[in-house]
């Protein structure tokens, strides 16, 4: 593992962070997925200042629905296929139940514990 460690915002991205719009015009014209990595050599090329794959995540999340990523990458919402959207929606509620039932996990054992 790498020792440098990506600068962290000190606040979260939303709506209004005007690289949301930018990320979803970036998207608008794309006519397949793209990856975080697509993404950030498309749009910086080989400049030395960059997004990182994190940046390309959180401005997705931040899209308001309007940004889809996954195991393929990211895309537009409006441009998916049904067959797309169905699998992105399927394999996003999977990944809700997996984390829920690991937090009830992990509850169990934390309060089934002699306190410390």
């Amino acid at each position: 593992m790498s020792s440098a460690q990506n600068e962290l915002p000190f606040f979260r991205t939303d709506e209004k962070d005007p690289n949301v719009a930018f990320l979803i015009s970036v998207l608008h014209d794309a006519t397949d997925w793209l990856t975080a990595a697509q993404i950030i050599e498309f749009v910086f090329g080989r400049t030395q200042v960059k997004w990182h794959e994190r940046k390309v995540r959180e401005l997705a999340e931040a899209s308001g629905g309007e940004i889809a990523g996954g195991q393929d990458g990211y895309k537009l919402v409006r441009k998916m296929t049904n067959e797309e959207y169905n699998h992105f929606r399927n394999w996003m509620s999977s990944q809700s139940r997996k984390m829920t039932e690991r937090v009830l996990k992990t509850d169990r054992i934390f309060y089934n514990r002699k306190p410390i």
